[in-house]
């Protein structure tokens, strides 16, 4: 079966993701087309794992639709990217079958699901339970609605967070790793954090991009000797083993949904504690697996 993907980009987050599953698909023939760049990293694992990326497709629709002519089946990975709109609304694609799978929750503009997004594809594919949950998919008939919309889980694997071994470190640790910006990340974690009241309590925040703004909110607030900001980061386990709690505060109305660095902490054992957000609703058990 020759299968062809569609997506906007391939960077850390959905780039990871979708080459992690590849890696694992070795009976069919996948082919991965970016309309714009793929990451280094993950040109070198698709390399790895036996998967052709073509960068760029934006410049050359006449090979995309080539391409798309020939599948057995399209997977464009959907989130409110214009280069995918451009080509989903304003090219006419060859006759294929056609699944959009999202890779964000749907419920918040800019990232949010319209009935003609849902309607559009052979089959829709959320990432998550919650997405389920949006209004446009709730509002669709019952009886198409449940041969129509698909659930396929994201997430790029556990082997970071099986990796991960618990290191001596002084002090009580609560870690955070992910992304470092305002559109994911509460936006008063600074002081909230500062407020809890933990005996020698201290917090390493890993990731990007926006690290030095949270570094200067800490400092301006008389919190830096409390707070450490790594910036993005490779070496994942060996943090996740120095942690004592996974601090996970994301904003209400954040656009995530597998939320790979929460379920590689879960992996590495640690306790989390989240908000009661839609999509971290569906991967922590409230007193079972984290708060």
């Amino acid at each position: 079966m020759n299968i062809t993907h569609i997506t906007p980009h391939l960077g850390g987050g959905v780039g990871r993701v979708l080459i992690s599953w590849l890696g694992r698909e070795h009976e069919k023939n996948h082919t991965v087309y970016c309309l714009e760049t793929v990451g280094a990293e993950q040109k070198k694992k698709a390399e790895k794992a036996g998967v052709a990326v073509h960068a760029r497709m934006s410049e050359d629709l006449p090979g995309l639709m080539t391409a798309i002519e020939n599948a057995d089946v399209v997977l464009a990975h959907w989130w409110n990217n214009p280069g995918l709109y451009r080509l989903l609304v304003n090219e006419r694609l060859p006759p294929c079958r056609l699944v959009v799978w999202s890779h964000v929750a749907g419920h918040t503009a800019p990232q949010i699901f319209t009935k003609n997004l849902v309607t559009y594809p052979d089959r829709f594919a959320v990432a998550t339970p919650w997405s389920l949950e949006s209004p446009v998919i709730t509002a669709l008939d019952p009886s198409w609605r449940n041969g129509h919309v698909r659930q396929v889980f994201t997430c790029a694997g556990i082997e970071r967070g099986e990796q991960a071994r618990c290191a001596a470190h002084d002090g009580f640790v609560v870690g955070y790793v992910g992304t470092v910006d305002f559109c994911k990340l509460h936006p008063s974690f600074i002081s909230m954090s500062a407020a809890a009241d933990i005996p020698g309590g201290r917090f390493i925040v890993c990731g990007g991009q926006r690290h030095e703004e949270l570094r200067e909110q800490a400092r301006a607030g008389g919190f830096a000797g409390r707070f450490t900001f790594t910036g993005p980061i490779e070496n994942v386990p060996d943090y996740l083993g120095t942690f004592d709690v996974f601090g996970y505060p994301l904003r209400r109305d954040h656009y995530g949904t597998g939320e790979q660095a929460l379920i590689e902490a879960m992996a590495a054992g640690l306790p989390v504690v989240v908000f009661d957000n839609g999509s971290e609703r569906h991967l922590v058990e409230d007193n079972e697996t984290g708060l």
